[in-house]
């Protein structure tokens, strides 16, 4: 694994959480980088308590070896989305346009082994990641005018394997429903988007327990 400062987009979901743990607590520095995504789906507010909590308790745990920073993407009336990851490689790419981020030529992407929703059939796995990859690293390389590198820290790993590495105190501090539904000050999962579904209940209801 690279010493070198590298970015990681940090949602507030379960897996760019892990994969901050993991990389500070290995000896990674970090510029840790949030959006604020507004849109249709409605999980902001959500993501953005989760993103406060977690970098709380990255802090009291002694991970401070990062630099953090937030932005805000508002779809404003638009109703169709594009897939995150083309908003991620945007900011990528701003962020790695920077003259001070020039030690940077590689952000860490939280995907896992069943990352992608391929319930239609229409694509496999290697497609769906051979165009993610074009965005994620061919939209930061040409704005930044430099080879831009992914890291993918737990591509070996799948969503079970995540929930079961992650420390139960920080993992229940994560956000993972596409769709929340919001009661009063609480949000709760929609238990019917493709991340609740595929979040396995079971493992991670045992692991919060813990806590």
């Amino acid at each position: 694994m690279s010493n070198k400062r590298a970015l990681l987009m940090l949602s507030g979901g379960i897996d760019s959480v892990y994969v901050m743990y993991k990389a500070l607590s290995e000896g990674r520095h970090l510029h840790v980088h949030h959006i604020h995504l507004r849109n249709r789906e409605g999980r902001v507010d959500a993501e953005a308590r989760a993103v406060r909590r977690v970098l709380a308790w990255m802090r009291r745990k002694g991970l401070t070896n990062f630099r953090y920073t937030e932005s805000t993407v508002d779809y404003g009336s638009l109703r169709f989305l594009v897939k995150d990851f083309y908003t991620y490689a945007l900011f990528i790419g701003m962020i790695m346009s920077d003259p001070k981020n020039r030690d940077m030529d590689s952000f860490l992407h939280p995907r896992h082994s069943d990352a992608f929703n391929l319930r239609n059939g229409k694509v496999s796995f290697e497609q769906a990641a051979e165009r993610a990859n074009a965005a994620l690293t061919g939209i930061p390389s040409l704005m930044a005018r430099r080879e831009i590198k992914m890291e993918l820290p737990i591509g070996s790993m799948t969503k079970a394997d995540v929930i079961e590495a992650c420390p139960p105190d920080l993992l229940r501090l994560a956000w993972f429903c596409r769709r929340p539904v919001k009661v009063g000050a609480s949000f709760h999962q929609c238990n019917s988007c493709f991340t609740c579904a595929q979040v396995n209940e079971s493992v991670y209801r045992r692991k919060v327990a813990r806590v």
